[in-house]
């Protein structure tokens, strides 16, 4: 996991009494915008906004425009994830949803973009799948067949977000880690970064 840090100035490494979740400003003895380290630390699993992922995609390819996944749109975890998308995507940015052989409602896909539809029974829209390489891959964990797609993105996803709320999303979580991408859950509308990149 990486954690990029705004801060300059001193660290204080420390086996004492402070204990810390990750990094974390240091008390009024330290020097201004040191930062404590303890051994032992937990890694912090801070939220981090939509807004704050979008932006750390968009500085990775450079300001192109991004392309963004939602698998099963018509779970509540998806439909969530894709109204927080409303007003963040830029319009040159890609939207596509994979559905499993039902429509799409009109009011889950945000009307600021262009959404492209992908039906699992078809088989154009399989191979499309297939070769589609996308910025931001979010699963919501409510079937098993997520876990057999989720391989496929292996080297051709930056981040991916799981729903945190379904049968399938624990393990979705533990395979997504092991990817090298970022990874993201999304639980109640906050993102939390896991182990991943």
């Amino acid at each position: 996991m990486t954690h990029d840090l705004d801060v300059e100035g001193p660290s204080i490494r420390t086996r004492g009494p402070i204990r810390t979740r990750g990094t974390s400003p240091a008390p009024e003895a330290a020097p201004p915008g040191a930062i404590i380290r303890s051994r032992g630390n937990v890694p912090g699993y801070a939220p981090v906004s939509l807004r704050t992922l979008l932006a750390r995609l968009r500085h990775e390819v450079g300001g192109l425009p991004l392309v963004v996944m939602v698998h099963d749109p018509a779970n509540q975890s998806a439909l969530e994830f894709l109204a927080a998308l409303t007003g963040e995507l830029h319009a040159d940015d890609a939207l596509w949803l994979w559905t499993r052989g039902r429509d799409v409602a009109a009011s889950a896909r945000p009307s600021d973009i262009d959404v492209v539809v992908l039906d699992t029974t078809r088989d154009p829209d399989r191979r499309a799948y297939g070769n589609l390489v996308a910025d931001l891959v979010f699963f919501s964990g409510s079937a098993a067949a997520d876990l057999e797609m989720l391989p496929l993105w292996r080297g051709r996803v930056r981040a991916l977000v799981i729903g945190g709320r379904d049968a399938f999303s624990a393990a979705l979580t533990a395979g997504a880690t092991t990817m090298g991408s970022f990874v993201y859950a999304w639980i109640g509308g906050v993102l939390t970064e896991q182990e991943g990149r």
